[in-house]
C-alpha cells in the first residue's frame, strides 16, 4: 500500500476529487498502481498527522 502525504489545505480538493494530481521526485519510492490501495495523510511525521482516508486508486 502506498502512502502519500499532504499539506491540510489539498484534503478538500483531493478528497472531492477537485485535484487529482501529484508531483513526486521520480525514482525514489514507487507510485501507486490501477486499483491499489492508498493512505492520504495530512501532516505526515508530525504531532498532528491525520489519515483522513483511505482510498482505491483508479
Amino acid at each position: 500500500m502506498v502512502a502519500y502525504s499532504f499539506q491540510a489545505r489539498f484534503e478538500g480538493p483531493i478528497l472531492t476529487g477537485r485535484k487529482g494530481g501529484t508531483i513526486r521526485a521520480a525514482g525514489r519510492r514507487r507510485h501507486a498502481r490501477p486499483g491499489e490501495q492508498m493512505q492520504l495523510y495530512t501532516g505526515m511525521r508530525t504531532p498532528s498527522c491525520r489519515l483522513p482516508e483511505t482510498v482505491v486508486h483508479p
